[in-house]
């Protein structure tokens, strides 16, 4: 798990504030069962900014408004638990404005500000994770007085402890193999031959429970049969191999 880099920084801009006698509210409370969702389907799709795409680096397709905004809760506990003081709204705009020269409406609607550092003048909020060469921000969060860059939460998060049920569920022998299946069905594709990938997602998955299994082996669940119930599947899609 990487520690955000954005906690050091705010630290330090804001550290000569007067310590409240006021006990900082966790935000942790407002960390719902979405984070559990979220870092399922991150996981799913990889943790990683680019995939492979005919040889070539493809980003990946921009992240969903509730994974930033759980970005924002989960960054603000972590900041708030290491001793971060939420600083007042006009001390927040003086030092935005100061750093960033960006000036802040705090009673508008629009919680969440995107600095483009490729482009000072816009005013687009950017939904792909910096990468140096096309996207470089950061994201100002008006509500929570605080700045981070997008994360995936995987990265934030210790899951294997927090979600042990997702992390036994990530690293089963069945997501392992369907992962290697991938890449094959992308190498081969590239040879110009038709593929097909006899699991439709990654998860395990009992052969016992798959679609059309009894009708070609009458419901008895062994190595042979399962090799014999795809075999037949990618024939009848026409496929050159099956994986």
């Amino acid at each position: 798990m990487k520690y955000i880099s954005v906690l050091f920084m705010l630290m330090q801009l804001f550290s000569c504030q007067k310590e409240s006698k006021k006990t900082s509210i966790s935000t942790s409370n407002k960390i719902d069962f979405r984070e559990e969702e979220i870092i399922k389907k991150q996981l799913a799709y990889g943790a990683a900014q680019y995939f492979q795409e005919a040889g070539v680096e493809m980003p990946k397709p921009e992240f969903s408004n509730d994974e930033l905004n759980e970005v924002t809760l989960v960054a603000s506990d972590i900041l708030m638990k290491n001793g971060y003081k939420q600083v007042s709204d006009e001390d927040f705009k003086f030092k935005i404005k100061k750093i960033f020269n960006r000036i802040l409406e705090m009673n508008s609607n629009n919680n969440i500000i995107y600095l483009n550092y490729f482009d000072r003048c816009s005013k687009t909020i950017i939904k792909y994770p910096n990468n140096g060469t096309d996207y470089n921000g950061t994201y100002i969060i008006k509500n929570q007085k605080m700045i981070t860059d997008f994360y995936y939460l995987p990265e934030l998060i210790d899951y294997e402890k927090k979600y042990p049920q997702i992390y036994d569920n990530e690293n089963t022998e069945s997501n392992v193999v369907y992962d290697i299946a991938i890449l094959m069905k992308e190498a081969i594709e590239k040879q110009g031959h038709t593929v097909y990938i006899t699991r439709s997602q990654r998860k395990t998955i009992k052969l016992s429970e798959e679609s059309n299994f009894e009708k070609y082996l009458g419901g008895t669940a062994t190595k042979a049969g399962a090799i014999n119930f795809r075999s037949k599947m990618a024939s009848t899609l026409k496929a050159d191999y099956f994986i």
